[in-house]
């Protein structure tokens, strides 16, 4: 089972190394140093981290994993404070509400700052802020991620996104007895085929619908 480990390299060794490690490709590195990771802004909980050296060597591998070794925090584990401080955590969620890029002085120099709220699909929110250039990448996205996390690379989406991309769907619903904000989908039809949905299947609000009856399926 494979797990992350914090690597570093020095700043004369990152031209003729770093080069080499590219994004989802898998490497084998020879001849590194091993030591304790530190105290603070540990991206993994290994005891020990490695670092390149003028000796490493890093070699194509033609083994194939598209696993992402990620551990995603619950936004109610980060807002309770529980988590430890010292380890970097990773969270996925839709960026709202971003306010503009703010230029702020510190020991006379100039800090970029934006701040925005992330939601998860629970509604449950956090709020953020990034610095400098992540910040400039934030502003740079500012409108479409006011409609949500923005993906650049089509290949990083999900299958069950990509099989419904380019494709037309038509749902039937009903209204629940509740009320006419409650409905129930009871039938999805596509243009390659129908699914079917069980009519016990959970409620669901929905605003802005309107239906011939309160007792038809449209």
């Amino acid at each position: 089972q494979g797990i992350k480990v914090h690597a570093t390299c020095r700043k004369n060794y990152l031209k003729s190394l770093g080069d080499k490690c590219i994004v989802g490709e898998w490497k084998t590195i020879e001849n590194f140093q091993v030591s304790e990771p530190g105290k603070q802004f540990r991206p993994t909980k290994l005891m020990y981290k490695i670092s390149f050296i003028n000796q490493t060597v890093i070699k194509p591998n033609d083994f194939q994993n598209n696993d992402m070794f990620l551990a995603l925090a619950e936004f109610d584990f980060v807002l309770s404070g529980s988590l430890e401080t010292e380890f970097l955590i990773d969270i996925v969620g839709q960026a709202i509400d971003v306010g503009e890029l703010r230029i702020l002085h510190s020991n006379g120099k100039k800090l970029r700052k934006i701040e925005f709220t992330l939601r998860n699909v629970s509604d449950v929110c956090i709020q953020c802020c990034l610095w400098g250039k992540i910040a400039d990448e934030m502003e740079n996205h500012r409108e479409e991620a006011q409609f949500g996390v923005v993906v650049e690379d089509p290949a990083l989406l999900p299958e069950c996104i990509k099989e419904i991309v380019g494709k037309t769907f038509r749902y039937g619903i009903t209204f629940d007895k509740g009320g006419d904000t409650k409905f129930k989908v009871l039938k999805v039809w596509s243009v390659y085929n129908t699914l079917m949905v069980d009519s016990q299947s959970e409620t669901m609000s929905g605003k802005g619908t309107t239906a011939i009856s309160g007792s038809e399926v449209f």
